[in-house]
C-alpha cells in the first residue's frame, strides 16, 4: 500500500553547528560551518551571507567552493568585528537556514 501526500513524513530541519574560525594569515575572524549536501550549504551560505549583509559586516565567503558539500567560512570584512558580535548573529542564521529549508522543501 503506497502512502498518499498526506501521510508522507516530512523531512526536519537539522541544524548545522556554526563556530568563530580565529584570524589566520590573510584572513580576518570569520563565521565556518561544514555541511555534508548541497541543499544545507545553500542554506548555510544564503544565510550568512543575508544576516551578515543586514549586520552591515560585508560578508566574504572566504572558503568553500559555492555549494558544495564541506567547509564554508564567511568573512566580515568591517574591521571592528569581533567573536560576540558574530556569536550574537547564529540565532539569525540558523532561524534564517531553516526558513530557507521550509521554502524549498
Amino acid at each position: 500500500m503506497s502512502e498518499t501526500p498526506s501521510q508522507e513524513k516530512k523531512e526536519t530541519f537539522k541544524p548545522v553547528k556554526l563556530s568563530i574560525k580565529k584570524p589566520g594569515p590573510g584572513t580576518g575572524i570569520s563565521i565556518a560551518f561544514e555541511t555534508q549536501n548541497e541543499d544545507y550549504t545553500f542554506y548555510y551560505n544564503q544565510a550568512c551571507l543575508q544576516i551578515l549583509k543586514a549586520a552591515n559586516l560585508e560578508p566574504f565567503h572566504q572558503l568553500g567552493s559555492g555549494n558544495e558539500p564541506g567547509e564554508h567560512n564567511w568573512e566580515p570584512l568591517t574591521l571592528e568585528v569581533t567573536p560576540k558580535i558574530l556569536e550574537d548573529l547564529f540565532p539569525q542564521i540558523q532561524k534564517k537556514a531553516e526558513e530557507l529549508f521550509n521554502l524549498y522543501l
